[in-house]
């Protein structure tokens, strides 16, 4: 749109609405404001016209152009050297560049082009792999010599065979032509170290302005971390780090050799990357045992990291080589770590507890555990990290340890998140208990498992010491059996208790409403059916119950669906009273030839024949929401902005 026509705007504007509207004399900036900021091109079509309307554009559509800040080309498509000068001057004031899975024409290549028309570029996302001419690193290197004013630099990682590997002079280079450079992604390769290399290390000019760098790179050549160390004192961020021994197989590492090799190069007092909080770390299985030298190396640094995250690829029989692991990443930074997640592919013949692996974890506040075929004791494990705040699991199963105290101490838990476990019901009792400050719960595609009291038929959950802001249960299973997903030993009844008053309430004024209960389901009865009714039992303490009845459709071994309907007060009434007389009931039912032994049917209509299985009583403080078998990608996108929003 022309940007002239702004200027008459305010003069078509109704007269009642001008005094809201902006002033008419700086009508002729907004075009600033409704022109798009960026411009993505992923088609070979919109690429061709772009260029061919760029050649006849008016001043208006130049004007627009200039305010141009972002260019993508990411798509399969080809630009020849003319088009991409094209683009240069007519987008000359763009700040981000993006050009991947694009091929630059090597013929005529750099004829045309002038790399210094976007020199106000600030951030560059470029794979080398676009660049098809016999020495692509120069040409990479030539154009970074036009773009001096770069703080942010992504080289991804080439499709092609044979493609471009970096020297130490390559590096040292792209230094002195980005002085600027505060952040930097490598996918590329690494060329080994020579002795003339390692002697000029010790020279090397520091990069002091770059503080954040990812080498996303599997590099074979240890000693880089010595560039790294000495050329980036300020680094307070690596995004991804993962150094590996030789995959051949005819290659053998000496651990005590390679260990004597490395620490050479370092002088002592091994000191490096003072700066450093933050490390994603990967472990591979074909590293060993040259990796735990390394991480033997890294820990030696005296690194004040407060953020790691380790992804283990590994799968083993045996558990002693990834214990050694864990001790090695998570032991030399336990006093600073302040978050950590521990990812990884391990398959041991039996479960095993990871808890008994941690130590004192004092400023520990956020922890993600995603390790296949492992127990945590959560009781160990809280009392092991004393301010954790936020805590996610996806593993085997959740329990309490054997030797839990009879007064255990207070912990500060607010978040936690646990997906894919069996869960023993004392957990939660614990939890609700020991975490009285918890306001966010989710318990996603969890099987909760105890024992019903033969006399009511109750499988009995306190979390009376609990207000929660959220509570969601999705995909969750009740089963009275610690062994196996046996359909027959499934809970289909849940009478879910929360209070009905908060402690601290008041009188609502003029523009307030009173505090409630918000249900959110996904179930088969008609929202105006309601069957909250106060507890017999707590009468007086304003509790209210709501009954619902749950189907389980297995989709394999370890993962469920779950389908719930809300009871009517018929329905209620019938379940209080074979529940109220319990024993004598489920006697009855045992001896007849037809005894029920499973609901086989995704259907309401059964509901009954489930009823001597027994029920589940979930009690709970005060709740604001209670989320029950939402669509999981729902609770999980609610639940992770919470988790990423709470400090």
């Amino acid at each position: 749109m022309p940007s002239r026509i702004f200027a008459h705007v305010a003069n078509l504007l109704p007269k009642k609405h001008k005094s809201r509207q902006t002033p008419s004399n700086t009508m002729r900036d907004l075009h600033q404001l409704f022109a798009p900021d960026g411009i993505v091109i992923d088609r070979q079509p919109k690429l061709d016209n772009i260029c061919l309307i760029s050649v006849y554009s008016s001043d208006d559509q130049e004007q627009s152009n200039w305010n141009i800040r972002k260019l993508i080309l990411d798509g399969m498509i080809e630009v020849n050297d003319e088009q991409l000068s094209i683009l240069q001057r007519h987008f000359q004031n763009i700040q981000h560049l993006t050009i991947r899975r694009v091929t630059l024409n090597s013929l005529n290549f750099g004829d045309t082009t002038d790399w210094s028309l976007w020199k106000s570029l600030t951030e560059l996302k470029i794979g080398l792999d676009i660049i098809t001419v016999p020495n692509p690193e120069e040409e990479f290197l030539a154009i970074l010599s036009c773009l001096p004013r770069l703080t942010h630099l992504e080289v991804t990682r080439p499709r092609a065979i044979g493609s471009p590997t970096f020297t130490f002079q390559a590096i040292e280079t792209l230094h002195q032509r980005l002085p600027e450079l505060e952040y930097l992604s490598l996918s590329i390769d690494l060329v080994n170290l020579s002795p003339d290399d390692l002697l000029n290390i010790a020279n090397v000019k520091p990069a002091t302005s770059l503080v954040l760098f990812q080498p996303n790179k599997i590099y074979s050549d240890h000693r880089w971390l010595y560039y790294f160390v000495k050329k980036y004192p300020n680094l307070h961020t690596i995004g991804t780090m993962l150094f590996e021994g030789t995959r051949r197989s005819d290659t053998f590492y000496n651990p005590d050799e390679y260990q004597d090799i490395i620490t050479s190069i370092f002088k002592d007092p091994l000191s490096g990357f003072p700066c450093l909080t933050r490390v994603r770390a990967l472990i591979e299985r074909h590293a060993e045992p040259a990796q735990i030298a390394f991480w033997d190396l890294f820990c030696s640094l005296n690194v004040p990291l407060t953020h790691l995250h380790c992804c283990f690829d590994i799968v083993e029989t045996h558990t002693n080589t990834f214990e050694n692991r864990i001790k090695r990443c998570m032991y030399a930074f336990s006093k600073t770590i302040a978050k950590l997640y521990i990812h990884a592919r391990f398959s041991p013949y039996d479960p095993w507890v990871l808890t008994k692996e941690f130590t004192e974890y004092p400023c520990l506040s956020e922890l993600i555990i995603g390790v296949h075929r492992a127990i945590i004791e959560l009781d160990t494990l809280l009392d092991h990290c004393p301010v954790l705040k936020k805590l996610n699991m996806s593993s085997e199963s959740l329990i309490l340890s054997p030797s839990t105290p009879a007064s255990p101490v207070k912990h500060n838990l607010q978040i936690l998140d646990v997906v894919n476990m069996e869960i023993s019901a004392n957990v939660l009792d614990y939890v609700s208990l020991r975490c009285q400050g918890l306001k966010h719960m989710r318990l996603n595609g969890s099987r909760i498992t105890g024992p019903v009291d033969p006399k009511t038929g109750n499988l009995y959950i306190d979390m009376s010491y609990t207000d929660f802001d959220i509570i969601q249960l999705t995909s969750i299973c009740f089963n009275t059996s610690e062994y196996g997903n046996d359909p027959r030993t499934n809970i289909n009844i849940l009478k879910f208790v929360s209070n009905t008053t908060h402690q601290k309430a008041e009188e609502p004024t003029k523009h307030q409403t009173k505090p409630k209960l918000l249900l959110r389901h996904r179930i088969f009865r008609e929202a105006n059916t309601d069957n909250v009714s106060l507890n017999e039992n707590d009468s007086g303490s304003n509790l209210s119950s709501k009954w619902y009845y749950m189907f389980y459709g297995y989709i394999s071994q370890s993962k469920y669906s779950t389908q719930a309907w809300i009871l009517t007060k018929e329905e209620v009434e019938h379940a209080q009273k074979y529940f109220s007389n319990f024993e004598y009931e489920r006697s009855l039912a045992e001896k007849t030839e037809d005894y029920y032994t499973g609901n086989q049917e995704s259907t309401k209509d059964n509901w009954k024949l489930d009823l001597d299985r027994g029920y589940v009583t979930w009690k709970c403080g005060n709740v604001t929401e209670f989320s029950l078998n939402q669509p999981s990608n729902d609770d999980g996108l609610s639940m992770k902005n919470i988790f990423d929003d709470l400090h």
